[in-house]
């Protein structure tokens, strides 16, 4: 089953330039979508220009399977980045 899964930066933690914004994508964001679609897990996605959000399909067994697949996104962000 295929889910749409949409994300937003919250304040706490957001970059404070357009240009940490720029190097947080490169470096962090977007490789993490990237290993997740050489899995198979991610289907298609994107950023939001002007917008600290995006979105990306999911293909997964279950709802279930879709929230751990977000929380472990989450960690693996907040450890990347610490």
């Amino acid at each position: 089953m295929l889910y749409l899964v949409e994300y937003e930066a919250t304040a706490t933690g957001s970059p404070a330039t357009p240009q940490q914004a720029i190097e947080l994508l490169d470096k962090l964001i977007i490789p993490t979508l990237e290993n997740l679609a050489k899995d198979g897990k991610i289907r298609v996605g994107g950023v939001f220009v002007g917008a600290r959000a995006g979105v990306f399909v999911v293909s997964a067994k279950s709802h279930d399977e879709v929230t751990e697949l977000e929380r472990k996104v989450v960690q693996g962000l907040r450890s990347q980045k610490q």
